[in-house]
């Protein structure tokens, strides 16, 4: 397993409006599937 994980139960939206969180910025690298 993954050491030091979460699950944040929200959406994106949500998650965004908080400053607090973070957030990354930029263009997609290589290793993104989208």
């Amino acid at each position: 397993g993954w050491n030091n994980v979460s699950v944040y139960d929200g959406g994106w939206y949500e998650w965004s409006s908080n400053p607090k969180n973070p957030v990354s910025r930029g263009e997609r690298g290589p290793e993104s599937s989208m």
